[in-house]
Protein backbone atom coordinates (compact mmCIF):
# COMPACT_ATOMS: atom_id res chain seq x y z
CA UNK A 1 0.00 0.00 0.00
CA UNK A 2 1.02 3.29 -1.03
CA UNK A 3 0.56 6.08 1.98
CA UNK A 4 1.28 9.43 1.44
CA UNK A 5 0.30 10.51 5.01
CA UNK A 6 3.07 9.67 7.07
CA UNK A 7 5.08 12.80 9.28
CA UNK A 8 7.90 12.69 6.90
CA UNK A 9 5.82 13.40 4.12
CA UNK A 10 4.29 16.80 4.93
CA UNK A 11 1.15 15.64 7.34
CA UNK A 12 2.26 18.35 10.09
CA UNK A 13 1.82 21.44 8.17
CA UNK A 14 -0.90 23.45 8.43
CA UNK A 15 -3.30 24.21 5.05
CA UNK A 16 -1.73 27.15 3.59
CA UNK A 17 1.52 25.65 3.39
CA UNK A 18 0.12 22.54 2.07
CA UNK A 19 -2.12 24.65 -0.66
CA UNK A 20 1.42 26.36 -1.32
CA UNK A 21 3.22 23.35 -2.27
CA UNK A 22 0.59 22.46 -4.34
CA UNK A 23 0.38 25.71 -6.40
CA UNK A 24 4.42 25.30 -6.69
CA UNK A 25 3.51 21.52 -7.97
CA UNK A 26 5.53 20.20 -5.22
CA UNK A 27 2.65 17.85 -3.36
CA UNK A 28 -0.53 16.44 -4.43
CA UNK A 29 -2.33 15.90 -7.57
CA UNK A 30 -4.49 18.35 -9.84
CA UNK A 31 -7.26 17.09 -12.16
CA UNK A 32 -7.29 17.76 -15.52
CA UNK A 33 -9.50 19.59 -16.50
CA UNK A 34 -10.85 21.05 -13.44
CA UNK A 35 -14.17 20.56 -12.77
CA UNK A 36 -17.46 21.44 -11.33
CA UNK A 37 -18.95 19.11 -8.22
CA UNK A 38 -22.31 17.79 -8.72
CA UNK A 39 -22.71 16.59 -5.02
CA UNK A 40 -21.25 16.59 -2.03
CA UNK A 41 -17.72 16.36 -1.42
CA UNK A 42 -18.12 13.33 0.52
CA UNK A 43 -19.21 11.57 -2.48
CA UNK A 44 -15.86 12.68 -4.43
CA UNK A 45 -13.74 11.61 -1.79
CA UNK A 46 -15.25 8.25 -1.72
CA UNK A 47 -14.74 7.92 -5.61
CA UNK A 48 -10.92 8.42 -4.90
CA UNK A 49 -10.69 5.46 -2.70
CA UNK A 50 -11.92 3.88 1.40
CA UNK A 51 -8.62 5.44 2.32
CA UNK A 52 -8.93 8.97 1.12
CA UNK A 53 -11.90 9.84 3.55
CA UNK A 54 -9.25 12.50 4.43
CA UNK A 55 -8.39 13.91 1.68
CA UNK A 56 -7.73 17.62 1.19
CA UNK A 57 -9.37 19.25 -2.06
CA UNK A 58 -8.24 22.82 -3.68
CA UNK A 59 -10.01 24.89 -6.41
CA UNK A 60 -10.02 27.35 -7.83
CA UNK A 61 -13.09 29.28 -7.92
CA UNK A 62 -16.36 27.49 -8.81
CA UNK A 63 -13.86 24.25 -10.31
CA UNK A 64 -12.16 21.69 -8.36
CA UNK A 65 -8.50 22.02 -9.67
CA UNK A 66 -6.71 19.18 -7.35
CA UNK A 67 -6.38 17.20 -4.19
CA UNK A 68 -3.85 16.11 -1.32
CA UNK A 69 -4.49 11.84 -1.65
CA UNK A 70 -3.83 9.87 1.58
CA UNK A 71 -3.76 6.60 -0.09
CA UNK A 72 -2.76 4.95 -3.52
CA UNK A 73 -3.29 1.15 -2.81
CA UNK A 74 -4.45 -1.86 -5.10
CA UNK A 75 -7.80 -0.75 -3.98
CA UNK A 76 -8.42 3.12 -3.86
CA UNK A 77 -6.57 3.03 -7.83
CA UNK A 78 -9.03 0.89 -8.25
CA UNK A 79 -11.65 3.41 -7.93
CA UNK A 80 -9.66 5.90 -8.90
CA UNK A 81 -9.26 4.56 -11.98
CA UNK A 82 -13.29 4.03 -11.99
CA UNK A 83 -13.19 7.60 -11.52
CA UNK A 84 -11.21 8.84 -14.10
CA UNK A 85 -12.78 6.41 -17.00
CA UNK A 86 -16.46 7.52 -15.63
CA UNK A 87 -15.34 11.61 -15.44
CA UNK A 88 -13.30 11.76 -18.03
CA UNK A 89 -10.45 13.18 -15.78
CA UNK A 90 -7.31 12.85 -15.07
CA UNK A 91 -5.52 12.96 -11.88
CA UNK A 92 -1.82 13.95 -12.69
CA UNK A 93 0.24 13.20 -9.77
CA UNK A 94 2.67 16.68 -9.18
CA UNK A 95 4.92 14.78 -5.99
CA UNK A 96 7.48 12.44 -6.59
CA UNK A 97 6.40 8.78 -6.55
CA UNK A 98 2.90 9.31 -6.67
CA UNK A 99 0.85 7.81 -9.79
CA UNK A 100 -0.62 9.43 -12.71
CA UNK A 101 -3.98 8.62 -13.35
CA UNK A 102 -4.58 9.33 -17.46
CA UNK A 103 -7.74 8.11 -19.39
CA UNK A 104 -6.20 7.00 -23.30
CA UNK A 105 -9.50 5.42 -24.66
CA UNK A 106 -13.20 4.65 -23.22
CA UNK A 107 -12.10 1.84 -21.25
CA UNK A 108 -7.81 2.01 -21.14
CA UNK A 109 -6.33 4.26 -18.64
CA UNK A 110 -2.48 4.32 -17.91
CA UNK A 111 -0.80 4.57 -15.17
CA UNK A 112 2.42 6.65 -14.60
CA UNK A 113 4.61 7.08 -11.29
CA UNK A 114 6.19 10.58 -10.72
CA UNK A 115 10.13 10.07 -10.45
CA UNK A 116 10.72 14.09 -10.13
CA UNK A 117 7.97 16.65 -8.85
CA UNK A 118 6.41 18.91 -11.22
CA UNK A 119 7.59 21.85 -9.51
CA UNK A 120 11.19 20.36 -10.71
CA UNK A 121 10.31 19.54 -13.85
CA UNK A 122 9.13 23.21 -14.20
CA UNK A 123 12.54 24.51 -13.24
CA UNK A 124 13.92 21.81 -15.44
CA UNK A 125 12.45 23.36 -18.50
CA UNK A 126 12.56 26.91 -17.50
CA UNK A 127 16.71 26.29 -17.79
CA UNK A 128 16.35 24.68 -21.01
CA UNK A 129 14.34 27.39 -22.45
CA UNK A 130 16.54 29.76 -21.01
CA UNK A 131 19.54 27.95 -22.54
CA UNK A 132 18.30 27.73 -25.83
CA UNK A 133 17.58 31.55 -25.79
CA UNK A 134 20.76 32.19 -24.52
CA UNK A 135 22.42 30.09 -27.72
CA UNK A 136 20.11 31.49 -30.22
CA UNK A 137 20.82 34.89 -29.06
CA UNK A 138 24.71 34.20 -29.47
CA UNK A 139 23.97 32.91 -32.63
CA UNK A 140 22.61 36.18 -33.96
CA UNK A 141 24.93 38.23 -32.43
CA UNK A 142 27.39 36.16 -34.70
CA UNK A 143 25.48 36.55 -37.81
CA UNK A 144 24.84 40.39 -36.99
CA UNK A 145 28.76 40.28 -36.47
CA UNK A 146 29.25 38.43 -39.92
CA UNK A 147 27.35 40.97 -41.68
CA UNK A 148 28.71 43.92 -40.46
CA UNK A 149 32.29 42.74 -41.29
CA UNK A 150 31.10 41.86 -45.02
CA UNK A 151 29.74 45.43 -44.74
CA UNK A 152 32.66 46.49 -44.73
CA UNK A 153 34.67 44.65 -46.74
CA UNK A 154 32.17 45.93 -49.19
CA UNK A 155 32.45 49.43 -48.62
CA UNK A 156 36.39 48.68 -48.60
CA UNK A 157 35.82 46.77 -52.22
CA UNK A 158 37.29 43.92 -50.69
CA UNK A 159 35.69 40.55 -51.56
CA UNK A 160 33.18 39.25 -49.29
CA UNK A 161 34.50 35.47 -48.88
CA UNK A 162 38.02 34.74 -48.39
Amino acid sequence: MIEFDDPGNFSNLKEAQIRSLWDRGVKGWRFDPPFKLAGHENQLKAALGGHNARASFFRKGQVYAGVVLNCQCKTCLGTQVNFVLDKKINIIAQQVGGLSLTRLTENKVTLERRNESAFEEHVLQEKADKEQRQRRQTRMRELIKMSEEQQARLMNGQPIAD
